[in-house]
């Protein structure tokens, strides 16, 4: 006659196998659906590119004053979010 400790470590293997083979499978699964090719890729392209290229230093002086006016309207809606912000926070503290 066998042991109960036996069957219970049977049963507990049992139980684990169950839960184990699906998950292995699943994972598998979701792998081999992640590297299938992306069907759109072929018809995306880059329209244009912000920022640093080659022409970016040759950029004329109109494209350069009204570069440095947008980052100078960024910088002062910075500024008021912070001022916002520190007030709300003093604000809460009180």
């Amino acid at each position: 006659m066998e042991s109960a400790a036996g069957l219970a470590a049977l049963a507990l293997f049992v139980l684990w196998l169950g839960y184990w083979v699906p998950q292995r499978l699943r994972h598998r699964q979701q792998l081999l659906e992640s590297r299938v090719e992306d069907r759109f890729s072929g018809g995306l392209r880059v329209l244009a590119v912000a920022g640093g290229g080659p022409s970016a230093a040759i950029a004329p002086p109109a494209e350069r004053a009204s570069r440095l006016a947008l980052l100078e309207r960024r910088a002062a809606r910075a500024r008021r979010r912070l001022v916002l912000t520190l007030l709300l926070v003093v604000l809460t503290a009180v």
